[in-house]
Protein backbone atom coordinates (compact mmCIF):
# COMPACT_ATOMS: atom_id res chain seq x y z
CA UNK A 1 0.00 0.00 0.00
CA UNK A 2 1.39 3.26 -0.60
CA UNK A 3 1.75 6.22 1.27
CA UNK A 4 -0.72 7.76 0.04
CA UNK A 5 -3.47 5.49 -0.20
CA UNK A 6 -2.71 4.97 3.49
CA UNK A 7 -3.69 9.06 3.44
CA UNK A 8 -6.16 8.82 2.12
CA UNK A 9 -7.53 5.81 4.49
CA UNK A 10 -6.54 8.51 7.06
CA UNK A 11 -8.75 10.88 5.95
CA UNK A 12 -12.03 8.79 4.99
CA UNK A 13 -11.78 6.34 8.32
CA UNK A 14 -13.77 9.41 10.20
CA UNK A 15 -16.28 9.38 8.26
CA UNK A 16 -17.04 5.67 7.15
CA UNK A 17 -17.33 5.27 10.59
CA UNK A 18 -20.05 7.81 11.14
CA UNK A 19 -22.89 6.61 13.01
CA UNK A 20 -26.36 7.21 11.37
CA UNK A 21 -28.18 10.39 13.23
CA UNK A 22 -31.36 11.46 12.87
CA UNK A 23 -32.96 14.86 14.81
CA UNK A 24 -35.87 15.36 16.37
CA UNK A 25 -38.62 16.76 14.26
CA UNK A 26 -40.50 18.55 17.49
CA UNK A 27 -38.37 20.09 20.79
CA UNK A 28 -40.04 21.81 24.05
CA UNK A 29 -38.42 23.60 26.78
CA UNK A 30 -40.38 25.78 29.49
CA UNK A 31 -43.77 26.77 27.67
CA UNK A 32 -42.51 26.05 23.99
CA UNK A 33 -43.22 23.78 21.79
CA UNK A 34 -40.84 24.16 18.54
CA UNK A 35 -40.46 22.43 15.28
CA UNK A 36 -37.73 21.56 13.08
CA UNK A 37 -37.38 24.14 10.27
CA UNK A 38 -34.70 21.54 8.86
CA UNK A 39 -31.38 20.29 8.96
CA UNK A 40 -28.01 19.92 7.61
CA UNK A 41 -24.24 18.81 7.96
CA UNK A 42 -21.59 21.49 7.75
CA UNK A 43 -18.31 20.11 6.16
CA UNK A 44 -14.73 21.03 6.00
CA UNK A 45 -11.79 20.45 3.77
CA UNK A 46 -12.22 17.35 1.04
CA UNK A 47 -15.75 17.03 2.60
CA UNK A 48 -14.93 15.58 5.34
CA UNK A 49 -18.71 15.89 8.05
CA UNK A 50 -17.71 18.13 11.23
CA UNK A 51 -21.26 17.92 12.67
CA UNK A 52 -25.04 17.77 11.79
CA UNK A 53 -27.48 20.99 12.55
CA UNK A 54 -31.00 21.12 13.08
CA UNK A 55 -33.14 24.35 13.84
CA UNK A 56 -36.01 24.36 15.18
CA UNK A 57 -38.56 27.53 15.79
CA UNK A 58 -41.71 28.16 17.88
CA UNK A 59 -44.31 25.67 15.67
CA UNK A 60 -47.02 28.67 16.20
CA UNK A 61 -47.81 29.48 12.32
CA UNK A 62 -49.73 32.92 13.45
CA UNK A 63 -46.21 34.68 14.82
CA UNK A 64 -43.92 32.60 12.25
CA UNK A 65 -45.64 33.48 9.11
CA UNK A 66 -44.05 36.77 8.27
CA UNK A 67 -40.66 34.56 8.35
CA UNK A 68 -39.57 34.80 4.44
CA UNK A 69 -35.92 35.13 4.38
CA UNK A 70 -32.55 34.00 6.21
CA UNK A 71 -32.28 38.03 7.35
CA UNK A 72 -35.85 37.60 9.71
CA UNK A 73 -35.33 33.93 10.76
CA UNK A 74 -31.91 35.41 12.23
CA UNK A 75 -33.63 38.73 13.87
CA UNK A 76 -36.80 36.82 14.86
CA UNK A 77 -37.47 37.38 18.32
CA UNK A 78 -39.13 33.82 19.08
CA UNK A 79 -38.33 30.87 20.90
CA UNK A 80 -35.49 28.70 18.51
CA UNK A 81 -33.18 26.25 18.95
CA UNK A 82 -29.67 25.26 17.23
CA UNK A 83 -28.71 21.31 18.05
CA UNK A 84 -25.05 20.72 16.82
CA UNK A 85 -24.40 16.88 16.43
CA UNK A 86 -20.72 16.30 16.03
CA UNK A 87 -19.58 13.83 13.89
CA UNK A 88 -15.80 13.48 14.72
CA UNK A 89 -13.95 15.16 18.06
CA UNK A 90 -12.97 18.83 17.37
CA UNK A 91 -10.33 21.00 19.40
CA UNK A 92 -12.04 24.20 21.71
CA UNK A 93 -9.28 26.10 20.14
CA UNK A 94 -10.52 25.21 16.68
CA UNK A 95 -14.21 25.77 17.83
CA UNK A 96 -13.76 29.04 19.16
CA UNK A 97 -11.79 30.14 16.17
CA UNK A 98 -13.83 29.26 13.35
CA UNK A 99 -17.05 30.56 15.36
CA UNK A 100 -15.11 33.68 16.05
CA UNK A 101 -14.32 34.37 12.17
CA UNK A 102 -17.64 33.28 11.77
CA UNK A 103 -19.43 35.91 13.34
CA UNK A 104 -17.67 38.37 11.73
CA UNK A 105 -17.96 37.03 8.86
CA UNK A 106 -21.28 37.19 8.83
CA UNK A 107 -22.11 40.48 10.86
CA UNK A 108 -19.79 43.10 8.94
CA UNK A 109 -19.97 46.06 11.92
CA UNK A 110 -18.72 43.38 14.68
CA UNK A 111 -15.46 43.82 14.37
CA UNK A 112 -15.25 47.20 14.79
CA UNK A 113 -16.97 47.03 18.05
CA UNK A 114 -15.35 44.25 19.55
CA UNK A 115 -12.11 45.68 18.47
CA UNK A 116 -10.46 46.76 22.04
CA UNK A 117 -9.77 50.01 23.01
CA UNK A 118 -6.48 50.92 24.06
CA UNK A 119 -6.12 52.91 27.18
CA UNK A 120 -3.27 55.68 27.33
CA UNK A 121 -2.44 55.53 31.27
CA UNK A 122 -5.07 52.98 33.50
CA UNK A 123 -3.87 51.32 36.46
CA UNK A 124 -6.71 48.82 36.23
CA UNK A 125 -7.99 47.56 32.49
CA UNK A 126 -10.44 48.58 31.16
CA UNK A 127 -14.25 46.77 31.48
CA UNK A 128 -15.58 45.34 28.21
CA UNK A 129 -18.76 46.89 26.88
CA UNK A 130 -21.79 44.49 27.44
CA UNK A 131 -21.92 43.66 23.84
CA UNK A 132 -18.25 42.37 24.24
CA UNK A 133 -18.51 40.80 27.38
CA UNK A 134 -21.53 38.51 25.84
CA UNK A 135 -19.46 37.80 22.54
CA UNK A 136 -16.69 36.61 25.00
CA UNK A 137 -18.55 34.08 27.19
CA UNK A 138 -20.53 32.91 23.64
CA UNK A 139 -16.63 31.99 22.39
CA UNK A 140 -16.07 30.52 25.72
CA UNK A 141 -19.18 28.44 25.96
CA UNK A 142 -18.53 26.99 22.25
CA UNK A 143 -14.99 26.77 22.52
CA UNK A 144 -14.08 23.56 23.92
CA UNK A 145 -13.25 19.93 23.36
CA UNK A 146 -15.73 17.66 22.18
CA UNK A 147 -15.99 14.26 21.32
CA UNK A 148 -17.45 12.26 18.42
CA UNK A 149 -21.71 12.12 19.23
CA UNK A 150 -21.39 15.23 21.37
CA UNK A 151 -24.39 17.53 20.58
CA UNK A 152 -23.94 21.33 21.63
CA UNK A 153 -27.68 23.38 21.85
CA UNK A 154 -28.31 27.15 21.54
CA UNK A 155 -31.85 27.73 22.77
CA UNK A 156 -33.41 31.19 22.51
CA UNK A 157 -36.00 32.31 24.53
CA UNK A 158 -37.37 36.03 24.08
CA UNK A 159 -37.89 36.08 27.95
CA UNK A 160 -34.55 34.50 28.91
CA UNK A 161 -32.04 34.64 26.20
CA UNK A 162 -29.87 32.81 24.49
CA UNK A 163 -28.55 29.75 26.46
CA UNK A 164 -26.02 27.36 25.61
CA UNK A 165 -25.56 23.51 26.77
CA UNK A 166 -23.06 20.70 25.87
CA UNK A 167 -23.70 17.05 26.22
CA UNK A 168 -21.07 14.91 25.60
CA UNK A 169 -21.46 11.00 25.00
CA UNK A 170 -22.51 8.91 28.17
CA UNK A 171 -22.49 12.12 30.45
CA UNK A 172 -24.70 13.91 31.84
CA UNK A 173 -25.70 17.62 29.57
CA UNK A 174 -24.13 20.99 31.39
CA UNK A 175 -26.88 22.97 32.73
CA UNK A 176 -27.96 25.64 30.12
CA UNK A 177 -25.81 28.88 30.53
CA UNK A 178 -27.02 32.06 30.24
CA UNK A 179 -24.94 33.86 27.32
CA UNK A 180 -26.67 36.93 26.60
CA UNK A 181 -30.33 38.54 24.83
CA UNK A 182 -31.50 39.27 21.61
CA UNK A 183 -28.65 41.43 19.96
CA UNK A 184 -26.26 38.61 20.68
CA UNK A 185 -28.80 35.55 19.58
CA UNK A 186 -29.65 37.91 15.96
CA UNK A 187 -25.47 37.83 15.55
CA UNK A 188 -25.08 33.91 16.55
CA UNK A 189 -27.74 33.04 14.43
CA UNK A 190 -26.45 34.72 11.66
CA UNK A 191 -23.49 32.31 11.16
CA UNK A 192 -25.77 30.31 9.22
CA UNK A 193 -28.54 32.46 8.03
CA UNK A 194 -26.02 35.11 7.28
CA UNK A 195 -24.52 36.01 3.89
CA UNK A 196 -21.40 33.80 4.41
CA UNK A 197 -22.65 30.44 6.54
CA UNK A 198 -20.37 27.42 7.17
CA UNK A 199 -19.34 25.16 4.58
CA UNK A 200 -20.97 24.17 2.42
CA UNK A 201 -22.47 27.41 2.16
CA UNK A 202 -25.65 28.60 0.70
CA UNK A 203 -26.60 24.83 0.39
CA UNK A 204 -26.41 24.75 4.27
CA UNK A 205 -28.21 27.89 4.79
CA UNK A 206 -31.16 26.55 2.65
CA UNK A 207 -31.48 22.81 4.08
CA UNK A 208 -31.92 24.74 7.13
CA UNK A 209 -34.93 26.67 6.32
CA UNK A 210 -36.39 24.38 4.32
CA UNK A 211 -39.47 23.40 5.96
CA UNK A 212 -40.19 27.43 6.70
Amino acid sequence: MTKYAIVLLGICAPIIGLAAYTPQPQVSYHDHQLTQTGDGVRTAIFGIKVYHIAHHLDKNKKRTSHIKSADALAKANLAKQLTLHFLRSVGGSKLKGGFYTSLIQNNPNLKSELKPIKPKKRKKPMKLTPLQSEVSAFLDAVGVDVDEGTDMILRYDPKMGLSVSVKEPKKKATPFKHIGGEKLTTLVWRIWFGPKPPKPGKELRAALMKNL
